[in-house]
């Protein structure tokens, strides 16, 4: 019975990734960011220094993390690839701003798969603010991962419910 399970929602992974291709994809930094400005009020002079998880950066790495970060308020949807202060892919899937609602793929630090599965999705009735209960229900088939690639286990979740 596993088998038939599995060779359901690979064929239906592949569908639901193909759907989401024409979204625009974005990339963002989930780490602490930190600025710590100083200025002069007679020179009008700043000084600061800037950090990323409690790493010092420059001020212009700084900036280009809080531009691309700033794209999460565009994402009406939008595949958003979501990546660690050091650049490792995290997680990814499709999202309403930074509210998970459809596919959904997390990552070990390795970079092999941990987890795949499916958010409920949010839908265009909701044009306005998005609360925390529309937000990560997790909905469908979900499959998690070992570190070797090997299957952990299936569940099967409905509007949030864990079914089977």
């Amino acid at each position: 019975m596993k088998k038939i399970i599995l060779l359901l929602f690979v064929s239906f992974q592949s569908f639901a990734q193909s759907s989401y291709t024409k979204l625009d994809t974005i990339k963002t930094i989930a780490a602490s960011f930190v600025a710590n400005v100083a200025c002069d009020e007679t020179t009008g002079i700043c000084n600061g220094n800037y950090y990323l998880d409690s790493i010092k950066i420059s001020e212009a790495e700084y900036k280009k993390y809080i531009a691309e970060n700033s794209k999460i308020g565009t994402c009406k949807p939008c595949y958003q690839k979501v990546y660690s202060g050091k650049n490792q892919l995290m997680y990814e899937g499709v999202f309403y701003t930074d509210c998970a609602a459809g596919i959904y793929f997390e990552y070990y630090s390795s970079g092999q798969r941990k987890t795949s599965g499916f958010h409920k999705e949010i839908g265009p009735r909701y044009k306005g603010k998005i609360y925390p209960n529309h937000c990560w229900i997790k909905h469908g088939t979900w499959t998690y991962f070992n570190l070797d690639g090997t299957i952990q286990k299936v569940e099967i979740y409905e509007n949030g419910k864990l079914v089977k």
